[in-house]
């Protein structure tokens, strides 16, 4: 396993996703539950990394249209140009525009999905392989988020149909 990395305080050292990742790319075989895991989730990752250094490390701008609307978007604008573009009808390209509500709240789905549902199901799955002893803290069986806003999150998405048939909301 890659060992964690940090500069400053041993207590803040981390392992990276991505070296994680990579390691386990190499080395599927070393946990393929955790192989799994990554695999699901690869394409959620790639675009987060993706956007997050785009904006961090090469000073895209994030370009907000329409602010006043219901319909909020934006575009990432990255300074070489190369932000993605589509064809439309009339044949004129225009930018890719995301909507701000679809885009938040996709975002938020995944990761309600990833650390609620595939992270404690792999958690789970080596605390019984290793035969850890354990003992459940807080509500029994439930690792949901609280806080405010969560009802109508969930209310949203599952009126939409957001959440992958075997994922309770409410879990």
């Amino acid at each position: 396993m890659p060992s964690p990395k940090g500069e400053r305080r041993a207590e803040n050292k981390e392992i990276s996703i991505n070296d994680l990742r990579k390691f386990t790319l190499k080395n599927p075989d070393f946990d393929p539950k955790l192989t799994e895991l990554l695999k699901r989730n690869k394409d959620w990752l790639d675009t987060m990394r993706k956007q997050r250094d785009d904006i961090v490390h090469y000073k895209s701008q994030v370009q907000i249209f329409e602010p006043d609307k219901p319909e909020m978007t934006f575009a990432i604008m990255n300074p070489g140009g190369n932000y993605p573009t589509e064809r439309i009808q009339d044949g004129e390209i225009r930018i890719v525009l995301t909507p701000v509500f679809e885009f938040v709240n996709s975002q938020m789905v995944s990761l309600l999905i990833f650390l609620n549902q595939d992270v404690v199901e792999f958690i789970m799955s080596m605390v019984v392989s290793k035969g850890f002893k354990y003992g459940e803290t807080g509500v029994s069986g439930s690792t949901r988020f609280s806080c405010t806003g969560v009802a109508l999150f969930n209310l949203i998405n599952e009126r939409c149909n957001a959440y992958p048939r075997n994922h309770d909301p409410q879990s």
